[in-house]
């Protein structure tokens, strides 16, 4: 039996005659059935005060609204009356709600919670309303390079989380990425996705935007993370050349297989885009996954590296389609989305704030660590010990400089008044310095004073900062690599140190995937209060990961250079890898012959 429900009423503003509104759709116009006055159907869901409409689809339609017991504005998403709905649709988007639920990540929007009010399901999510990828697309035709990189990193980003938490999210497009900011984007909508236990039970059904749909899911294939990585490749594509990379007359199965059978160029279509964004895009969108990305880690990894190659290029305005450098576009790029959503005179305040505004940090997914002092200068004061940790020496280690950090932390450590928790980490770091520089023997000697020293006190509140110190200075002595589990430790304390610790040990001994995923978990750290100095450190991760994701790229383009102008293009790359490759790049240009 149907439920049964009390009408709503609403008076005309004219006339006073009460209006049956039980069937009228939230802020839809009613006409007075007495005097022919139009007014807004207003009505409250449950807490939710509803305000305006945001969006309107099959199912129903999202609004913003206010919630009138926690005093926020959210965006809720409400579903057609049950009569008028199916019960599968009433499952789906719970369904939805309590998967996007289950991931806690600031490029994935977040639901606050779902509830039923006189026989209309509904979502309450975080308001996320400076547009759309998609609406930016529209508006610009061709989206900047440097912003299309930000987004690609954020939203893999997000998309990692949601893998780590069992999920495919099965619908990524440029509608489903969405701006909360001029310079954050989230992914929304998991309507479609599944967790991937349950993927065999859906193999065949075919949803999402056909532009952006993985082949494998066309053939009837298992689908995984990886379909993501194609789908996201599709969308950025299309941000960048301005057109998706496939377009047919008709989305027929047929054609669609035809067409994603066929291997993708973004150079054909976006000759001006870099030679590093074009290989990343074009691997999202190989038609084998085994071809693809086969990690997040390795897809963020490379679209960071993409970015950093485009902020630190060269303008060469005669060779260039467009002649505008990478900051330019991608400053006019953010100017366009924040046309969306305000006012054209708002413009001149992004110009004033530009360096503000657009400034990056080397982990997108966590807030920028304090960016290192250049060598020579003053030290960060704040949030640092009160003294400070010797912020010249890091800022040289964090710049590169790492033999002449070293002789800076021994000189430190040799001050005849230097506090004794001082002396330790002026020890460890010269260790570190060292093992950095690649002089293990010297390395070797710092820690074993640190490790042949009584602990620095012996007040209960020490004890742990002292065992950190003796436990992972006699770890970093000798040959032996250290395994990544070995770093489980306080990532929001000292003990984050450890993980840039290993993670450099292990790159000297050549142990390259441990010391890798040492050094991205060193990125990842949030050190704070006395400890957040240690996050000025993160530099020196970020070039051994970048000396490393440099020949890499240039490496495996190379390999798949399919006539001389890619060739070329790969040598040229590799012949600019630094550091501990450098000497693996010229081993391979000798392969490659003149």
């Amino acid at each position: 039996m149907a439920e049964t429900f009390e009408p709503l009423i609403q008076s005309c503003p004219e006339c006073g005659t009460e209006i049956d509104v039980s069937e009228e759709e939230p802020l839809s116009a009613v006409l007075c059935p007495n005097c022919g006055t139009p007014s807004v159907v207003a009505t409250h869901i449950d807490q939710f005060e509803l305000l305006d409409v945001l969006g309107r689809g099959g199912m129903g339609a999202v609004y913003r609204a206010h919630d009138t017991s926690l005093d926020r504005t959210v965006a809720l998403k409400l579903l057609r009356r049950c009569d008028d709905a199916s019960e599968d649709q009433i499952a789906q988007l719970a369904n939805e709600a309590a998967i996007t639920a289950s991931i806690n990540h600031p490029n994935v929007v977040k639901v606050f919670t779902t509830g039923m009010d006189r026989g209309r399901f509904y979502i309450a999510m975080e308001l996320v309303d400076q547009g759309t990828l998609d609406s930016l697309i529209d508006l610009q035709g061709r989206v900047a390079e440097a912003q299309v990189l930000t987004v690609g990193i954020q939203i893999a980003q997000g998309l990692r989380a949601a893998q780590q938490a069992g999920l495919i999210h099965r619908d990524v497009k440029p509608g489903n990425i969405l701006f909360a900011d001029a310079h954050t984007a989230k992914i929304v909508d998991f309507g479609l996705a599944i967790f991937m236990e349950d993927e065999e039970k859906v193999r065949g059904e075919i949803w999402g935007t056909p532009y952006y749909v993985a082949p494998e899911k066309l053939d009837n294939k298992p689908e995984d993370f990886r379909s993501d990585i194609y789908s996201l490749g599709g969308t950025l594509f299309h941000a960048l050349a301005g057109r998706p990379p496939f377009e047919a007359e008709n989305a027929s199965l047929v054609a669609l297989k035809h067409l994603k059978s066929q291997a993708v160029s973004l150079q054909a279509f976006a000759p001006w885009v870099s030679g590093s964004t074009a290989f990343v895009i074009n691997r999202t969108l190989n038609k084998d996954p085994e071809q693809r990305y086969q990690s997040y880690d390795e897809l963020i990894q490379h679209l960071e590296y993409a970015l950093t190659e485009l902020q630190n290029a060269k303008p060469q305005a005669a060779k260039r389609v467009v002649v505008e450098s990478a900051s330019q576009a991608s400053l006019m790029g953010w100017l366009s989305l924040l046309l969306i959503a305000v006012l054209v005179a708002s413009g001149v305040a992004v110009y004033v704030y530009r360096d503000r505004i657009f400034k990056t940090g080397d982990n997108a997914e966590s807030t920028p660590a304090p960016t290192s002092p250049a060598p020579g200068q003053p030290g960060p004061k704040a949030p640092v010990a009160p003294e400070g940790m010797f912020p010249e020496a890091c800022a040289k280690l964090a710049a590169g400089q790492a033999g002449a950090a070293a002789d800076a932390f021994r000189q430190a450590a040799a001050q005849p008044r230097i506090a004794p928790e001082k002396l330790a980490w002026a020890n460890l770091l010269e260790g570190l310095a060292e093992s950095a520089a690649n002089h293990p023997v010297l390395a070797d000697d710092a820690f074993k004073k640190l490790a042949n020293r009584p602990p620095f006190s012996s007040a209960p509140a020490d004890a742990s900062l002292a065992a950190f110190f003796s436990g992972t200075a006699r770890q970093m002595i000798g040959p032996a690599p250290i395994p990544p589990s070995a770093a489980s430790g306080n990532k929001t304390n000292h003990e984050a140190i450890t993980f840039l610790l290993f993670g450099v040990k292990n790159w000297q001994l050549d142990q390259t995937d441990d010391a890798l995923a040492l050094l991205r978990q060193f990125r990842d750290t949030k050190p704070a209060g006395r400890d957040a100095w240690i996050a000025d450190l993160k530099p020196l991760a970020a070039r051994l990961i970048e000396e490393f994701t440099a020949f890499q790229m240039a490496t495996e383009a190379l390999h798949a250079a399919k006539n001389p102008k890619q060739k070329n293009a790969a040598i040229e790359a590799l012949k600019k890898v630094k550091g501990k490759f450098a000497g693996r790049a010229r081993e391979e240009l000798t392969k490659a012959g003149p």
